[in-house]
């Protein structure tokens, strides 16, 4: 029993790890086009300044990502060629964060409708 402890609690701390990278690796790319986003919008004299959002994005498209790894996704053709794999996990991790975003975006608009000024009829 201690060594299945032992086991889970380092698959565990491996996971975490792994979602603690690929979040700070999202982070500063998400971050990169909204300070992208920021500096564009300025030179309209428009006030952009949305980096919380980012964060909570890269949070949960890091999780849904190693999820996918978790679950290996995309581990079907692995002893074809090289380019077999790498376009299929390519299309099955795309279709994983694609559907997690629209999770996240329906989520945010029902979150959004609840604070609208507008009366509920």
């Amino acid at each position: 029993m201690t060594e299945k402890k032992t086991g889970t609690k380092a698959r565990l701390m491996a996971e975490v790890k792994k979602t603690v990278f690929v979040f700070v690796y999202l982070a500063v790319f998400l971050g990169a086009f909204s300070t992208y986003r920021r500096l564009l919008l300025a030179q309209y004299q428009i006030s952009y300044f949305h980096y919380g959002y980012t964060v909570i994005e890269a949070l949960v498209l890091a999780k849904v990502i190693v999820f996918g790894s978790v679950l290996r996704v995309g581990e079907r053709f692995s002893d074809r060629p090289l380019i077999v794999p790498t376009l299929y996990k390519t299309l099955c991790f795309a279709f994983l964060v694609l559907s997690g975003s629209s999770v996240a975006f329906w989520a945010r608009a029902s979150c959004l409708s609840c604070f609208s000024n507008e009366e509920q009829v």
